[in-house]
């Protein structure tokens, strides 16, 4: 497994990575979550641009089977690193290739001179969960939401 940094061109393949991500959390929230090619375009670009945030594929052999999307923020008092988005190709989980993505990204983020690191995940993630807490990862509290309804 090998895992290298995003550039503009990646973006063909990153994009079908990401609808697979989409639908698997569509799955597991119920959420009807928009897509958009042109504005995952954007987003994807303005990462690449980015100073603080990035996007690092994984791949094996010469196919590309996932990415971390994630941020680094550099701080003096409190270095700190949080994956916004990992998804690995649905043929490939369980198979330890999100394990070393992770150890993968603890690694890079102790390189860089980072004292935290964070993510987030859906309560009924239950898959991403258990690796998370294998990894290391504790709940240290909780996001909540509410849906809400427009009358037009």
């Amino acid at each position: 497994m090998k895992i290298r940094e995003a550039t503009k061109k990646g973006f063909d393949s990153f994009y079908p990575l990401y609808k697979e991500g989409i639908t698997y959390f569509r799955k597991i929230s119920g959420e009807n979550i928009p897509l958009s090619k042109e504005r995952e375009k954007k987003r994807f670009f303005d990462i690449i641009d980015s100073e603080e945030k990035y996007i690092f594929f994984i791949q094996e052999k010469d196919k590309i089977i996932g990415y971390i999307d994630f941020c680094l923020w550099r701080n003096k008092q409190l270095p700190t690193s949080y994956i916004n988005d990992m998804v690995i190709k649905k043929e490939y989980r369980k198979k330890g290739y999100g394990k070393k993505a992770i150890k993968w990204f603890i690694s890079h983020s102790k390189k860089k001179g980072v004292k935290r690191i964070g993510l987030g995940t859906r309560a009924e993630n239950n898959n991403a969960l258990k690796l998370y807490k294998k990894m290391g990862f504790n709940i240290i509290g909780y996001n909540l939401g509410m849906k809400l309804k427009w009358k037009n």
